[in-house]
């Protein structure tokens, strides 16, 4: 999964720093902007490569590079090209990880890709298995809240965020479940949104009945595999109006 993340800057010293357009930062700010290949599943979020981009200003001003310490062979590359080279993951002789080569062990301990080698002189594909133990793994951070009472006649906003431990927003668009489930009993009703570019989301629910209600915020990356914080609930009492 490609995607592009902002760090916010305070000056324009750093390498790439420019006032640029960030949808992590929400608009125009003086900062980095990095983009990012991971792979995702329903069994969690690993981060593959990263690239940083350098606008057009930043690759041409010497000074700038100079400064930053931006070696001679780097150029301006479009974040689509830069997206292109991260889709490459080598592994030394020129391998890469052939298309659907990456799967993970059955308990998440272990990675295997499937590389492939093209050899120019012969035009022929060669493959072999790298096996990568005890790879580096993605945290989800997910987190809900809302009020603690509410009149059932009227709809209740609950806010959550979903973060990953390496601080880079997951990509946007990323489902989440809500689940509402009455006290005592079983789960009446799920709610599915999707993550902001910043990772927030927002559900609207009306509670049916008088009561007390608890709602559960999940996603298909929080498997216990990848080691995510556990489902988070939020405790809601209804009340009738007067």
């Amino acid at each position: 999964m490609v995607d592009e993340t902002a760090d916010a800057k305070s000056s324009c010293n750093a390498a790439g720093a420019a006032c640029q357009d960030s949808g992590t930062l929400g608009g125009i700010a003086l900062c980095q902007v990095a983009v990012t290949l991971t792979l995702a599943s329903g069994r969690g979020h690993a981060l593959i490569d990263r690239a940083l981009y350098l606008p057009p200003a930043c690759a041409a001003d010497d000074e700038h590079r100079e400064l930053a310490g931006i070696p001679d062979e780097v150029s301006f590359a479009t974040k689509p090209e830069l997206a292109d080279e991260l889709n490459i993951i080598r592994f030394g002789n020129s391998q890469a990880v052939a298309d659907g080569g990456l799967a993970w062990s059955a308990d998440g301990s272990q990675l295997f890709a499937v590389l492939e080698y093209f050899d120019v002189n012969t035009g022929t594909f060669t493959f072999s298995l790298q096996v990568i133990d005890q790879p580096t793994l993605t945290r989800s951070i997910l987190s809900l809240s809302g009020p603690s009472t509410a009149d059932i006649t009227k709809s209740v906003a609950l806010t959550g965020n979903l973060a990953l431990s390496t601080g880079v927003a997951p990509p946007a668009g990323t489902p989440i479940t809500v689940t509402r489930s009455p006290a005592g009993s079983t789960p009446t009703k799920n709610f599915t949104v999707a993550t902001a570019a910043n990772g927030g989301f927002t559900v609207q629910d009306t509670p049916p009945t008088l009561g007390k209600y608890t709602y559960t915020v999940s996603y298909s990356g929080a498997r216990r595999s990848r080691r995510p914080r556990p489902r988070t609930p939020c405790p809601l009492s209804g009340y009738l109006p007067r």
